[in-house]
């Protein structure tokens, strides 16, 4: 009986250990594995980009994202044109989630687009961190997606001279 009792508290305390190591790990697989961008509008307050990404868990159990902050930089100039947060995801063992997002960037100034628009790439690139909360420890998982803006800032540029010009 207390050889029986031994085996199960082995056991029990063997699980404990385990578990908190193979979620941790599939935290850590966790990947940005594809980012779209769904629409761009001009508002007068910034450029509202829309988009989805995909979420990929390679690990072997289910994980909660907490939440992804996220800050999109201007590449060629550095300026920060926006950030935001996506709020939880859920993501199952060797599967993928997709998760949209709406975010209004700043518009960089007139003056600097036509110089903006020499440069063979604008690119922006969105800095982000995912954290999820084990055992009331927060983890964090960093993530990074650049895109050209190349062809959206040409179209805020012949919106803007349509308007002085036309």
């Amino acid at each position: 009986m207390q050889r029986k009792l031994w085996l199960i508290t082995g056991i029990v305390v063997l699980l404990a250990c385990i578990y908190p190591t193979v979620y941790i790990y599939s935290l850590s697989t966790v990947h940005v594995q594809d980012f779209q961008l769904t629409g761009v509008k001009f508002d007068p307050e910034g450029m509202v980009v829309t988009g989805t990404m995909v979420l990929a868990n390679q690990g072997f159990l289910e994980v909660m994202i907490d939440r992804m902050d996220y800050t999109i930089i201007f590449e060629p100039t550095g300026l920060q044109m926006g950030q935001g947060q996506i709020a939880g995801v859920h993501i199952a063992p060797s599967d993928t989630s997709t998760t949209a997002f709406s975010v209004t960037m700043q518009y960089p100034s007139i003056a600097d687009l036509p110089k903006l628009l020499k440069e063979k790439e604008d690119t922006v690139r969105i800095d982000g961190k995912a954290t999820a909360t084990f055992l009331g420890i927060p983890f964090h998982n960093s993530f990074t997606v650049t895109f050209d803006a190349k062809v959206y800032l040409q179209q805020y540029l012949n919106e803007k001279l349509g308007a002085l010009f036309g």
